[in-house]
């Protein structure tokens, strides 16, 4: 067995569905006093100081030029970002939980693991009136009231109501993320932090993304303290924001991460 293959077998190669660059140059910044990008940009700075004291010393235009052009491909071609996230996932030290959702702290790094469901509420909401209209899902034909005898209730169909009601939620990206004990937890996401486009997602997935992820991020329990403003009208206010955030199938006992990264291990 040759060294090449000892050495192969050493690497673990990762694929990374979400890198939220802005956690990561944070933290990265924070626990090595540095940023991803001054690692570039000093590198260019050291060749560029050579370069120009040998064009003192007498040294042909030409080989300063060679150089140059040698330093701005260096830069342009390697790309240290996810090798510096894996030494930001060592660093940090987290270990996967294989315990209770419960158990963890607030406001704690964690490291999960589970499947995820995709979702992309802009494209429901787009595709929702087809179909209905086209009966592509029987059960939104039928009407909201089971016993509805004038027309006007027998039109008011599941299908009318779903297209209601993600009218009015905001149009964002999220995952869902179901633990091996069967436990949910919602991952909110900005499409900008995504390596797969969300429709490319949806196109090539589905709903459901394929084998088990790690899930590192920031947990957090979600509210159960009551707190009133001292306005009623905006206590108005919070209590629809409160009834919507319900009906949308979240409780008083259901937990968010803000994921930092989330990836899986490729076998080769």
């Amino acid at each position: 067995m040759g060294r090449e293959e000892i050495d192969r077998k050493k690497i673990t190669i990762v694929d990374f569905l979400y890198k939220d660059m802005n956690l990561i140059n944070s933290f990265y910044s924070q626990m090595f006093q540095g940023s991803i990008s001054s690692i570039t940009k000093t590198e260019i700075s050291a060749t560029t100081s050579v370069n120009e004291g040998n064009l003192n010393l007498g040294v042909a235009g030409g080989k300063l030029s060679s150089d140059q052009s040698e330093s701005q491909s260096i830069a342009s071609n390697i790309n240290p970002l996810d090798s510096i996230v894996l030494d930001l996932i060592e660093a940090l030290n987290v270990h996967t939980f294989d315990g209770k959702l419960a158990e963890h702290n607030d406001n704690s790094l964690v490291s999960i693991k589970g499947n995820l469901i995709f979702r992309d509420y802009k494209i429901i909401s787009d595709i929702l009136p087809m179909i209905t209209n086209s009966n592509l899902v029987p059960e939104f034909s039928q009407p909201v009231n089971p016993n509805a005898k004038s027309k006007t209730e027998k039109a008011f169909t599941l299908g009318k109501l779903m297209q209601n009601i993600i009218n009015i939620i905001p149009h964002g990206l999220e995952f869902e993320i179901v633990t091996e004990d069967r436990e949910n937890i919602i991952a909110i996401i900005e499409e900008e932090f995504l390596t797969i486009k969300p429709n490319d997602l949806i196109r090539a997935y589905g709903d459901v993304i394929p084998n088990q992820w790690t899930i590192i991020g920031i947990i957090d329990r979600t509210n159960k303290t009551e707190i009133k403003s001292k306005s009623q009208f905006k206590n108005g206010v919070d209590e629809v924001t409160k009834a919507f955030y319900q009906a949308m199938g979240n409780n008083e006992n259901g937990f968010i991460i803000r994921p930092v990264v989330i990836y899986r291990k490729i076998k080769y």
